[in-house]
């Protein structure tokens, strides 16, 4: 179990994208507008929901409406993504 969780977070790690200045700027942007919430807001409640190690967090838009996508390795060593609200902090998804 630990070598697949071990090769499962070098994958991760060797595809994530970087963030860049551009989409750190926009999502400052949205949270001085009150468009969404901060992630300091949000990363506490998404641990609360789902106990283990947050991989990734990336700011998307559908239809108008703003969301984080999470990515979460639980205390199984099982990859969970939740969607998270990015304005009423709602939180969808089991762990």
């Amino acid at each position: 179990m630990k070598r697949v969780c071990i090769v499962i977070l070098i994958l991760l790690a060797l595809f994530a994208a970087p963030v860049s200045a551009q989409d750190q700027n926009r999502a400052r942007n949205l949270v001085n507008k009150k468009a969404i919430l901060p992630l300091s807001r949000i990363l506490p409640a998404v641990k609360k929901h789902c106990k283990g190690k947050v991989l990734d967090v990336r700011l998307t838009n559908n239809r108008g409406r703003h969301y984080y996508s999470v990515k979460i390795l639980d205390k199984r060593g099982t990859l969970r993504n939740l969607t998270v609200d990015a304005k009423s902090g709602r939180i969808r998804g089991k762990c």
